[in-house]
């Protein structure tokens, strides 16, 4: 019993991690330092008016960014789109920072699965019903695992656009 506490404890620890993080005070760039740094990411940008825009930057241009806008909302349909200069706010630049994160989160996933799974399986009695348990333990604790690590590898810079 004790085994299974310590690897219930780690992982909540491992889940911890992702909203212990602080939200880190934008990057400023100017208009035309922006180009080198999104062209070709994923973004969101954040418009004026609060509206969220997403979508990977084709290009920028001196009056607009043109996207393919992925997630479409009320002015922006699915497709190309241009985002006129004023109109931005805040731009979220969506990067995978790391490789670690999802193959750890799996691991520790599938033994925290396999663990819990044996013995809610176990306890319950009957063979159909202690596999089915088990597997469903299994599968979600997995894919738990791993949504929490690559949500440890995604990095987002924030950037704010200065005079």
């Amino acid at each position: 019993m004790k085994n299974v506490s310590w690897l219930l404890t780690a992982i909540l620890l491992f889940m911890a991690v992702v909203p212990a993080q602080a939200a880190p005070r934008p990057l400023e760039l100017k208009w035309n330092e922006l180009a080198n740094m999104i062209a070709g990411h994923k973004v969101a940008i954040t418009l004026t008016d609060d509206t969220i825009v997403k979508g990977e930057v084709a290009s920028i241009r001196d009056d607009a960014i043109v996207m393919d806008v992925t997630a479409p909302i009320k002015g922006y349909p699915k497709g190309n789109g241009r985002i006129q200069r004023d109109a931005v706010k805040l731009i979220d630049l969506e990067r995978t920072g790391g490789w670690l994160g999802r193959p750890i989160g799996t691991a520790v996933g599938v033994g925290g699965g396999l663990i819990l799974g044996l013995i809610a399986g176990a306890s319950i009695g009957g063979t159909k019903t202690g596999v089915t348990v088990f597997f469903s333990i299994l599968a979600g604790s997995t894919l738990a695992g791993h949504l929490v690590g690559r949500s440890v590898d995604r990095r987002v810079t924030h950037i704010k656009l200065v005079p």
